[in-house]
């Protein structure tokens, strides 16, 4: 059947093929550029809560040789994560109790010792994604939205959260990606 058709018309049909061609390939690298960054910003935040939850570990050890009480060692930890900040300020580190009631909150203190809020009409709060992210393990990643430090629109954001069984607590840090959204959406 090719082989009757004009030269003209195999021409059209190869350079259109080229076209679908490139266009899926650019697709397909867009695809691959946004799981990367997204992969690299998680590997991130796992850095980053992986060294709290190692100084909370040492703090731990002190509880158990009696040297410190586990409150003392709490209050350690939370006058450390207080001043960590990074990606510019919007960037910190929250500790929460398995019942979602806030431990240290690194972005606000003034929420230590509350339940968090729902994030959205749903009524899911970030205790909820934390504990089906754990489900299967003792860390895991989540998704959801919410307003940058001194912002009132919610914004995505991605978070790495990891148990700590010696406080019953969950240690989370999220990282906001509009800006690899916007890579994404321009590729």
């Amino acid at each position: 059947m090719f082989n009757r058709l004009r030269l003209r018309t195999k021409l059209a049909f190869l350079l259109v093929l080229a076209a679908v061609a490139v266009i899926l390939s650019i697709g397909f690298s867009a695809s691959l550029l946004h799981d990367r960054l997204t992969a690299d910003r998680v590997d991130k935040l796992r850095a980053i809560v992986q060294s709290q939850i190692a100084i909370a570990r040492g703090l731990e050890t002190q509880v158990t040789a009696k040297k410190i009480t586990r409150e003392q060692a709490i209050d350690q930890l939370r006058q450390s994560i207080h001043l960590l900040r990074f990606d510019a300020g919007d960037g910190y580190v929250v500790v929460s109790a398995a019942d979602g009631r806030g431990i240290i909150n690194g972005a606000s203190p003034a929420r230590e010792g509350q339940i968090a809020p729902p994030l959205d009409n749903a009524g899911h709060t970030v205790s909820a994604l934390e504990a089906e992210a754990l489900r299967g393990g003792d860390e895991g990643v989540i998704r959801y939205s919410y307003p940058k430090p001194g912002q009132t629109v919610a914004q995505s954001k991605i978070a790495y959260v990891a148990r700590f069984a010696p406080w019953d607590g969950v240690f989370l840090s999220g990282a906001y990606v509009d800006d690899i959204d916007a890579i994404y959406a321009a590729a």
